[in-house]
């Protein structure tokens, strides 16, 4: 169908006022909404040599192979919980899928080789790993690709050691989502700003004698629980 533009009197044109709801069937119900957004939502994860980081530290493996006959041809099971030590983080809970090889019918569980030692009784993953498991430079900011966030929020710190000399992990976490907003490895926590929706949220040292979380808080906006 051809395309042309015609010209009209500004009085000729009328216009209508709407509302978000007059493009649904009826007003939204909240079940319906939460049961959208959580189903279609892209997840995001962190991945490392072919092992997928989910939330909560639960493994999965990007490509699954069957170890005993090298089959593709597998489905998922559910999560396995083991408790490894790592290091000085001490014993840490991880979740690792399970998988079911269609071929020959063997169970297998996601390994961690490739970011732990191998029988090794105090598993102790490599801070360098850490660093380029975020696969970010030092002093700067990873973002989730999310667009909307439930506006409740945790913050996480970490101390790691990077090339000897010591770093933090500062991770910013949507509590409702269960996912990670902001993530950045920094040279201190003396006074940090983690940038959230919209706006930045600030946040102060939490290592400082005294423990300053709830005196410092409310300057920043955030409410101490």
């Amino acid at each position: 169908m051809p395309e042309s533009l015609l010209s009209a009197l500004k009085n000729c044109i009328g216009f209508i006022q709407l509302k978000l709801s007059d493009f649904f069937g009826g007003e939204p119900s909240i079940d319906r909404v939460l049961t959208e957004r959580f189903t279609h939502r892209e997840k995001p994860y962190r991945s490392n040599k072919g092992l997928i980081l989910l939330a909560n530290n639960h493994f999965e493996l990007a490509h699954p192979v069957c170890p005993v006959c090298g089959s593709y041809q597998v489905t998922k099971q559910e999560y396995r919980r083991r408790t490894p030590i790592l290091g000085e983080f001490g014993a840490q809970k991880v979740y690792l899928r399970r998988y079911r090889c269609i071929k020959c019918r063997k169970k297998f569980t996601t390994p961690l080789d490739s970011v732990v030692e191998r029988n090794h009784r105090y598993v102790a993953p490599s801070h360098q790993s850490i660093k380029n498991w975020l696969g970010i430079d030092d002093g700067k900011r990873i973002k989730s690709q999310i667009a909307n966030y439930s506006g409740y929020y945790c913050y996480d710190e970490q101390y790691i050691e990077i090339g000897g000399r010591k770093k933090y992990r500062l991770t910013l976490f949507d509590s409702i989502l269960n996912i990670p907003v902001s993530e950045e490895i920094a040279e201190n926590s003396a006074y940090k700003t983690v940038y959230g929706p919209g706006k930045p949220i600030v946040l102060y040292n939490l290592e400082s004698k005294g423990n300053p979380l709830k005196r410092d808080t409310p300057k920043g906006g955030i409410q101490h629980e």
